[in-house]
């Protein structure tokens, strides 16, 4: 049995307070990657259905766009670069009228990365580049398609994201 069901079982009896730290964060864990692979099956479904869910993929890229510069002054040039850059209205014209290319998908993976090597610690550029060469490489694969990359995207873009809230977070707090 996981650990995952034998905490649930746990629980189940009312014995959480027995739980130790290492098994919640496990738990966490598991919770966590089972959340992911759900978000991954669903936006996958969701890029292949006739039509695609235009509005949630608009959705996830303002998400990101947001994510981005809201550590940033409203008035910074870096904030208004990507904003400008990352024109929801613009985006969600081009995928609603299959004019977003592959080309572009590749120019939007490049800045996005970019933008959070920028923001983020010098330490992260190295997972970072991991995390945008694994998108790379999905993308050359002949296999490929925008339901198989855009998830990966999103999931690696996010985690990237992430790194640079929780550097910052240090800062703030240290």
């Amino acid at each position: 049995m996981s650990q995952y069901y034998h905490a649930v079982y746990k629980m189940n009896d009312h014995d959480v307070e027995t739980l130790s730290q290492e098994e919640l964060g496990e738990i966490h864990k598991e919770v966590k990657a089972t959340c992911r692979r759900a978000f991954v099956d669903a936006l996958t479904k969701m890029m292949t259905d006739d039509p695609p869910a235009y509005d949630w993929i608009v959705k996830l890229y303002r998400e990101i766009r947001d994510r981005l510069t809201a550590v940033l002054q409203k008035e910074s040039a870096l904030r208004k670069e990507i904003e400008s850059s990352m024109d929801i209205e613009l985006f969600s014209q081009m995928i609603r009228n299959d004019a977003f290319q592959p080309e572009d998908l590749h120019r939007l993976v490049a800045y996005t990365f970019a933008k959070c090597k920028e923001l983020g610690s010098p330490g992260r550029d190295d997972e970072t580049d991991r995390k945008m060469q694994e998108i790379v490489d999905l993308m050359q694969s002949e296999t490929s398609s925008l339901a198989t990359v855009v998830p990966v995207y999103i999931v690696n873009l996010n985690h990237c994201i992430d790194m640079v809230y929780e550097d910052l977070h240090q800062l703030l707090t240290a």
